[in-house]
């Protein structure tokens, strides 16, 4: 077995990715339960330790699948809130997809300091 890096998103920086298994290694060590998947970006491999909301879109794939994923943040006062949002490459999504709906609330989040600023 080859060693990996493991995979830092950016953020805001949608990266599309393949999946090398059907299955994610599901295990647990010192800090709890951790989900991770082994991806494949530009010939080059990658371990990605899943966030729960990632999880469950990653696990309707298999091997060989395409799939975006994008690290979204939002500063909510001297918190810095990080939401991920992960989708397919190659499907027709409709308006109510978790993808899209995560976007929506994911930009709503960005402007709460705006609206907030406004108010006070």
């Amino acid at each position: 077995m080859s060693e990996r890096e493991k995979l830092n998103l950016e953020i805001n920086k949608p990266i599309e990715v393949t999946l090398l298994y059907d299955e994610p290694i599901i295990s647990t060590n010192q800090y709890g339960e951790y989900i991770m998947y082994c991806l494949k970006n530009n010939e080059k491999e990658y371990v990605f330790f899943a966030p729960a909301e990632v999880h469950q879109e990653l696990k309707n794939y298999g091997k060989g699948d395409s799939v975006i994923i994008t690290k979204l943040a939002a500063q909510r006062g001297t918190k810095l809130i990080t939401k991920y949002a992960a989708r397919g490459s190659g499907k027709d999504y409709s308006d109510t997809s978790s993808y899209k709906i995560l976007i929506r609330i994911s930009t709503k989040i960005l402007q709460w300091p705006k609206l907030w600023n406004r108010h006070s």
